[in-house]
């Protein structure tokens, strides 16, 4: 049973009540929901991405210089200077705890794709085994 099934179940219809241009749109909202299925493997691409995009962002972080003039502020001003430090901190620190639950979920989608690795492996250096003997 579609979502479009449960719905239209719970207007009191069936699919035999429905008019022919009403009949087009629920197949044609079946085949959009059923194209668009979120799997795994999506969902591991997309953390993968995110992941990427955060590292490239940490990297190209950098440290501000006094290369204008509120740069150049912050050195005659030093309270500025401590609190334009602070927020770069902070910015640095929140790219930082995104990037590590990104790891983490990546670690978590990724965790038994590697396990089936290594009962794989295992079962295999068995046979190996049991073939040698």
């Amino acid at each position: 049973m579609t979502p479009v099934d449960a719905f239209i179940g719970k207007l009191g219809l069936k699919y035999e009540d429905l008019t022919q241009a009403e009949r087009d749109v629920y197949l044609l909202w079946n085949q959009t929901l059923d194209s668009n299925q979120l799997t795994v493997e999506l969902v591991r691409d997309y953390v993968r991405s995110i992941r990427d995009a955060l590292e490239q962002e940490l990297a190209v972080y950098k440290q501000e210089t006094p290369h204008s003039w509120i740069g150049v502020l912050s050195l005659f001003i030093p309270f500025y200077g401590l609190i334009q430090k602070w927020y770069q901190d902070q910015n640095r620190i929140g790219i930082q705890s995104r990037l590590r639950n990104i790891v983490l979920l990546e670690a978590f989608l990724i965790g038994p794709v590697k396990a089936r690795k290594a009962v794989e492996q295992a079962m295999t250096s068995m046979l190996n085994n049991r073939m040698k003997g």
